[in-house]
């Protein structure tokens, strides 16, 4: 009822923005430095749990948790290569689509409230995957630039799906 239609971008948690995909803001430089980073840190999967409904002024996202403390660990890594386009307060999440209109507060709200649904847990995350969109198509697709496998302790690990990916969001120029 609220949600634009056309959102093309797969279920995400942006872990750290960096801005236009160029050699002045964001170069393969820094992308390969941070790749080298991650696989160096040797990080192995942890589960994230998925919570309530919350709103930002344009987009409804669903809150996710991080018992580990994984995603600040990861974060803090990337940013220590490149700092973030927009380092506002960081809210780990999963974006439902951006609104197709501005609507009453309230009435959002309400809806949120009058939605129920059980938690979701024990998303186990295996891999990080950093990606880009085109700027021009704002609820357009991502494409994959690399993945990072994350390493498995224990062999019985490998058998365990991965039900969640994380993305870092790099924003190309438009042509």
């Amino acid at each position: 009822q609220f949600i634009h239609p056309g959102y093309q971008r797969k279920p995400h948690i942006t872990i750290a923005a960096c801005g236009l995909l160029d050699q002045k803001r964001f170069s393969p430089h820094l992308l390969e430095r941070q790749l080298v980073t991650l696989i160096e840190a040797v990080i192995t999967p942890f589960s994230l749990n998925a919570s309530s409904l919350d709103s930002f002024a344009a987009a409804p996202y669903i809150t996710v948790e991080d018992p580990s403390g994984s995603l600040n660990q990861i974060r803090k890594l990337l940013t220590m290569i490149s700092k973030e386009d927009n380092p506002a307060q960081y809210k780990r999440h999963v974006t439902l689509g951006l609104y197709r209109d501005a609507f009453d507060t309230l009435q959002v709200a309400d809806c949120f409230q009058a939605f129920k649904h059980a938690p979701i847990s024990s998303m186990l995350v295996s891999e990080l995957v950093f990606c880009a969109y085109e700027t021009k198509e704002i609820q357009g697709p991502f494409s994959v630039l690399e993945r990072v496998k994350l390493h498995h302790t224990n062999p019985v690990d490998e058998q365990l799906p991965t039900t969640l990916r994380l993305e870092q969001t790099k924003v190309t120029p438009p042509a």
